[in-house]
């Protein structure tokens, strides 16, 4: 089986973002982790960077000294979004940092999943290669106009960027719901905020999970009941 170098350089690439997510979200320094597993801090950020590519061994040692799964490198979900999600963030500000990194991190690797250059994206965006690699590095937060200018050159749905659990995000889907529900007819509303009509809607809500072929076996069965 013959090897594809853009591949094992885009894999690189995503391993080494899973690789400086988990250790800025630990807290943990560069020179910390590097010693830990055993390595300089310049080749431990050459992984990080998706220059190099860790051993096994080292990546295990990575991930035991964090307390991550090492099976979490082989994924594609960042440990910044997992802390989000579960409110471990206690002030405002870790709350932003790690929303910020999030989205930094989405950008970067849609970009290099989509093959688009830095320099591609620069010349369609308006905005410096210097400024962008700033954006994906979390060193400068993104403006929001700039964000929105970048996913949708990338073709990232604006409603990905949103985060989608935690408080923030149960407090956003929550105005939308309201917002769905006052679009309804009136009546329908009123069915809805009736306490006496909830089992039929928690029956709607089953009915609606069920597949072609067993909503027709019920249909069929209530037909049977009624002859």
């Amino acid at each position: 089986m013959t090897t594809n170098p853009l591949m094992n350089q885009l894999q690189s690439k995503k391993l080494g973002l899973l690789l400086k997510d988990a250790r800025l979200t630990s807290g943990k320094s560069l020179k910390q982790c590097a010693n830990a597993i055993g390595v300089t801090s310049h080749r431990l950020k050459s992984f990080e960077g998706g220059v190099l590519t860790p051993s096994l061994p080292e990546l295990e040692a990575f991930a035991f000294y964090l307390g991550i799964k090492i099976n979490h490198f082989f994924g594609n979900q960042f440990i910044s979004d997992v802390a989000v999600q579960d409110d471990l963030p206690t002030t405002v500000e870790q709350y932003k940092s790690l929303r910020q990194r999030v989205i930094a991190t989405h950008l970067k690797l849609t970009r290099m999943e989509a093959g688009t250059t830095l320099k591609a994206l620069s010349q369609s965006t308006g905005i410096s290669s210097g400024r962008l690699k700033n954006f994906e590095n979390g060193e400068t937060s993104i403006p929001l106009f700039d964000m929105l200018q970048i996913s949708d050159e990338l073709k990232i749905s604006r409603g990905d960027l949103f985060v989608q659990s935690g408080k923030v995000g149960k407090w956003r889907k929550q105005l939308e719901m309201m917002d769905q529900i006052a679009s309804l007819p009136e009546e329908i509303q009123q069915f809805v905020s009736q306490p006496v009509n909830r089992p039929y809607m928690e029956l709607a809500m089953k009915l609606s999970k069920l597949s072609a072929d067993k909503l027709r076996a019920v249909a069929e069965g209530l037909l049977e009941i009624t002859y």
